[in-house]
């Protein structure tokens, strides 16, 4: 009963075949007809001489628009919009011919196996989501959902194993980002890896499709999608990921990336880091190429989604972003996070290329300036310009604080610098450095204020103060992370790095 259904299929499949070669056998016909059609070749090279000559068709176009009546107008479009149809058929036979040819519709026909490993403490409401919408995926076979649990108190087993889930349990403590995936990964049969976590949510039933055919067409060792913040997200979360998917792409199209590598190697650590579009929020790897590299870099624990982005291209890998589909992810968090955050964003420029990091900063007028002097000038010039804020928006004092402060001044206490906090003992040296840090800070989210005031009009005075300490964590973060990279004191990189390392 079986070898008859199988044969069955097949030849269904070789039907399909033969009626979208004689599909495209009639769409060459219609191609040849227009291509070869006088009105077309008139159409061809009065398009050539128009390039060659596009001022002067900017004048004459000018003057005849206003000799004719504006009742004519309209005829005239209508008439020109006839004449362009024949082009808009030639470029939509076009693409239809070249998407028979590259397979797009057979492979789409194709359901690929995929595995989907999910790391997760404490799942919490989105978890069961998150699995929902795997489960829900249409045109791929899910071969299986592996979690990698690590001693969670609720009922995130219980969840995972309803959804049947292989779930493989580990110590807390020796929880990784790179560890626990590539663990992960050894327990995976499909064809290709899809890693994410427990809070994204995929947008539609095709998001693992769409991303897996968009990997084969290009013969891409990986890609991810485009995020979109959840409907409780607020306004910094909000403008943070539309921010990041601007910067990705541009343009807002699909991209794909493929560099050569001696033209990679050659760009600078930042540019690098654009290229590099893989995120293990929602991320999907050939099997074979994510293991012929030995998967993630497990000397790592931060970032090894960008790590093993920068191999594969490396290798002369092509990556792909989708921005057609995307996944639903964000999270509305506290300024000192924010601070944390980027202070291990500026370690990550080490990932990239550490030798061209020591040749650009040796000269740097802050390697003169001593640890303590730094820190402490940076939270006077925190709490400056928080004062200024506050005074701004109608003299809240005593009642809110900048979190991103409240953190600087923790670091500051761990660091044994509590002595540096009486105004008594500030020294010249400090108050200098911290008019230039606050000359720093105001800039920079003055200059992000404007950026954010262009999409979200309306801004409460409570909302407005949190969106500047969240920007002013970021300042602080990379400040903090850059100043370390041109230092030497381990004791302080150690310390601070432990701090920023606890996200």
């Amino acid at each position: 009963m079986e070898i008859k259904i199988i044969k069955k299929q097949n030849q269904e499949l070789k039907n399909e075949l033969q009626n979208l070669q004689q599909h495209a056998r009639n769409l060459e016909e219609i191609l040849n007809k227009i291509t070869s059609s006088k009105a077309f070749k008139l159409w061809q090279k009065f398009c050539d001489l128009r390039k060659k000559n596009k001022n002067v068709f900017i004048y004459i176009f000018i003057f005849l628009k206003n000799l004719i009546p504006i009742d004519f107008r309209y005829k005239i479009k209508n008439l020109i919009l006839l004449i362009l149809g024949i082009e808009d058929d030639f470029k939509k036979y076009k693409k239809t011919l070249e998407s028979i040819k590259n397979k797009e519709i057979i492979q789409s026909k194709k359901k690929e196996s995929v595995s989907v490993i999910i790391p997760v403490k404490n799942g919490g409401s989105l978890f069961r989501m998150c699995l929902e919408k795997i489960r829900s995926q249409k045109n791929v076979k899910i071969n299986e959902i592996i979690v990698i649990d690590s001693e969670s108190n609720d009922n995130t087993v219980k969840i995972a194993k309803e959804y049947k889930c292989k779930v493989i349990s580990i110590p807390q403590k020796s929880f990784s980002h790179s560890k626990s995936r590539n663990l992960g990964a050894k327990y995976a049969s499909g064809k290709y890896l899809m890693f994410t976590v427990r809070d994204a949510t995929l947008v539609n039933d095709f998001t693992i499709s769409d991303l897996i055919n968009q990997i084969k067409i290009n013969d891409a060792a990986a890609g991810s999608v485009k995020q979109i913040p959840r409907i409780d997200a607020d306004i910094f979360s909000s403008w943070q990921i539309s921010l990041y998917n601007k910067i990705l792409s541009p343009t807002g199209n699909n991209l794909i990336i493929n560099i050569p590598k001696e033209k990679f190697k050659k760009l600078s650590p930042m540019e690098k880091r654009q290229f590099c579009v893989i995120d293990d929020v929602y991320s999907i790897f050939n099997q074979k190429k994510f293991k012929s590299l030995g998967g993630f870099n497990e000397k790592i624990t931060y970032a090894e989604d960008l790590e093993i982005a920068k191999r594969l291209i490396e290798a002369g890998e092509k990556l792909v972003f989708l921005t057609e589909n995307g996944v639903i992810h964000s999270h509305n968090r506290n300024a000192d996070y924010f601070l944390k955050r980027y202070i291990m964003d500026t370690f990550l420029i080490k990932i990239f290329d550490e030798k061209k990091i020591t040749k650009k900063i040796k000269n740097n007028k802050n390697d003169l300036i001593d640890p303590e002097v730094f820190l402490i000038s940076l939270f006077f010039a925190v709490k400056k310009y928080e004062k200024y804020i506050i005074n701004y928006l109608n003299n809240k004092e005593n009642k809110v604080n900048f979190y991103s402060k409240l953190a600087l001044e923790e670091i500051i206490k761990n660091l044994k610098m509590t002595h540096f906090l009486k105004p008594n003992q500030v020294k010249n040296s400090v108050k200098s450095w911290t008019d230039i840090f606050y000359k720093e800070i105001f800039d920079f989210v003055d200059f992000h204020l404007n950026s954010i005031k262009k999409i979200f009009k309306n801004i409460s005075k409570d909302d407005y103060f949190i969106l500047i300490d969240k920007i002013t964590s970021i300042i602080l973060g990379n400040k903090i992370g850059d100043f370390l990279l041109k230092n030497k004191n381990d004791f302080i990189i150690k310390k601070i790095y432990k701090y920023a390392n606890n996200l």
